[in-house]
């Protein structure tokens, strides 16, 4: 906010502030041989990091193991917290630059007068299932991502929502908590209930949502994915099913898509979403 253009603080206005990381997170292995040190001793490695991913779909150890993963797969545990902790230190540095941010606004007097959103386009594999980056698979570490709303005055601070959303949310939520008319026939869905009470679902909030993953760089494999308040449903073109419990079991280690038990939620969730498709 240069101050040659003070005088224009009082006009609406709209910044966009994009940052490339945490996704430096590609450079590890570089850190790793150029010895920048990390402090790993507080680093835990995730819950679901033995997992074999035997009962997975084919894709996820074609990634780990052949693609991307391959030049991880020999890392130790100690390594594999290094990535953790080199991945940490990267979102920091985000939050160095969104202090500054929130300090410029504050010193202009625009704190209480802006609406600020913050959020992220995916998440990274973390080691969990002992993977890095992000790929054919949709695990919570990619696509649980972090959502701030904040509006000093104006939204409750400190609040936290179950609402379930996805991005093209972002736009009508904009526009209705900034007082806009929110135009007819756009995707997304209005959280504005949600945050102004937050531990209530919107009146029309779906029973699920959906998320679509496409490819990484070539490598081509579409994925859809069913979200509901306590299942996840992943169907892989080719026909592969994941179904996994996220209250039971968010680590999401067992894949219940061949259980008698949950076949009936599988269904469920499946015929929902081939009536999305169609």
């Amino acid at each position: 906010f240069p101050t040659r253009r003070s005088s224009d603080l009082g006009k609406p206005w709209l910044a966009i502030v994009s940052y490339m990381n945490p996704h430096d997170i590609y450079t590890v292995r570089k850190a790793m041989r150029d010895g920048v040190r990390m402090p790993v001793d507080r680093v835990r490695l995730p819950s679901s990091f033995a997992d074999t991913l035997a009962d997975k779909p084919k894709a996820q150890s074609a990634f780990r193991d052949e693609d991307q993963g391959r030049p991880l797969k020999e890392f130790t545990a100690e390594e594999w917290k290094y990535y953790i902790a080199y991945y940490y230190r990267l979102a920091e540095s985000v939050d160095r630059q969104l202090g500054r941010l929130m300090d410029k606004l504050r010193a202009i007097g625009q704190l209480e007068n802006t609406l600020v959103v913050f959020t992220s386009d995916h998440g990274d594999m973390m080691a969990a299932h002992r993977m890095p980056f992000k790929g054919p698979m949709m695990y919570d570490e990619l696509v649980r991502v972090p959502l701030v709303y904040s509006w000093p005055g104006r939204l409750p601070a400190g609040a936290e929502s179950a609402e379930l959303t996805v991005n093209v949310d972002h736009f009508p939520t904009i526009c209705d908590v900034l007082g806009f008319p929110v135009p007819g026939g756009v995707d997304g869905i209005s959280m504005k209930r949600a945050l102004l009470q937050p531990g209530l679902f919107a009146e029309s909030s779906p029973e699920y949502r959906v998320l679509q993953y496409y490819s990484k760089q070539l490598w081509v494999n579409p994925i859809r994915t069913v979200i509901g308040r306590h299942y996840k449903y992943n169907l892989y073109l080719g026909g592969e099913e994941e179904l996994y419990h996220l209250t039971a079991e968010p680590d999401e280690l067992h894949n219940l898509a061949s259980s008698g038990e949950h076949a009936a939620q599988k269904e469920r969730m499946k015929q929902w979403l081939l009536q999305w498709m169609e």
